[in-house]
C-alpha cells in the first residue's frame, strides 16, 4: 500500500516524505482531492456552496446537519486498519475517475440514482465498515431531523451528497419507511 501512496505522491508532486507524515485517512483525502481537482471539481463551487452563498445573500435561514469538526472526526476515529481500507479504497476509485467522472455527473443530473449508485458504490462490499460510518449511520441520524425540518414549515430545502440519496439505507428509502412522499423536482 505504501508503494502505491508514493508511486502517486511521486506522479502528482507530493514528497513521499511528506505524505508519509500523515495518517492514512487524511493522505486518502489529499488523494481525492487532487484527482477531483484535476478533473475540475472545486469545492467552492459546489452545489452546496452556491445554494449557501444565495440564502445568504436572500437572509435566509441556513443550518448544517453536520460540523466539519464531527465529519474530521469520522475520519480520525477509524482505527489503523479501517484508515488503510480508506486509503485503498481511494486509491482504486482514483484509477478509473477520470474515466468515470463525467458518467457520474450525467446521472447525477438526470437524477439517475441507480446508475450513480452503481459509479459511487462499485466497491462498497469490499468495505462494508466504511459504508457504515460514512453513509448508513449518518443518514439514520440525519432522518429525525429532516423530519422535524420538513414538519415545521411549509417549506424546507435540504442539501446532501448524492450518495446519501440512494439505496435500501439511503435517505430517500428512510424518508419514504417515515411515511413521506418523495418526488423528484
Amino acid at each position: 500500500l505504501a508503494q502505491s501512496v508514493f508511486k502517486w505522491g511521486e506522479k502528482h508532486g507530493q514528497p513521499a516524505e511528506t505524505l508519509a507524515r500523515y495518517h492514512p485517512w487524511f493522505v486518502a483525502l489529499i488523494i481525492a482531492a487532487v484527482e477531483y481537482g484535476a478533473l475540475g471539481a472545486q469545492p467552492d463551487k459546489g452545489v452546496d456552496q452556491f445554494y449557501e452563498s444565495k440564502a445568504k445573500q436572500d437572509n435566509k435561514p441556513g443550518v448544517g446537519l453536520e460540523s466539519v469538526d464531527f465529519q474530521l472526526g469520522l475520519f480520525a476515529g477509524l482505527n489503523t486498519e479501517q484508515q488503510k481500507d480508506l486509503l485503498e479504497q481511494t486509491l482504486s476509485e482514483v484509477k478509473t475517475i477520470s474515466a468515470e467522472f463525467t458518467q457520474m455527473i450525467e446521472a447525477w443530473r438526470a437524477g439517475d440514482l441507480d446508475a450513480l449508485s452503481e459509479l459511487l458504490f462499485r466497491e462498497a462490499d469490499d468495505y462494508p465498515h466504511l459504508m457504515e460510518v460514512f453513509l448508513h449511520q449518518r443518514n439514520r441520524h440525519w432522518v429525525p431531523e429532516l423530519e422535524a425540518a420538513l414538519l415545521s414549515g411549509p417549506t424546507a430545502m435540504v442539501l446532501v451528497g448524492a450518495g446519501h440519496l440512494a439505496g435500501d439505507q439511503g435517505l430517500i428509502a428512510l424518508m419514504k419507511g417515515r411515511g413521506f412522499k418523495i418526488e423528484r423536482v
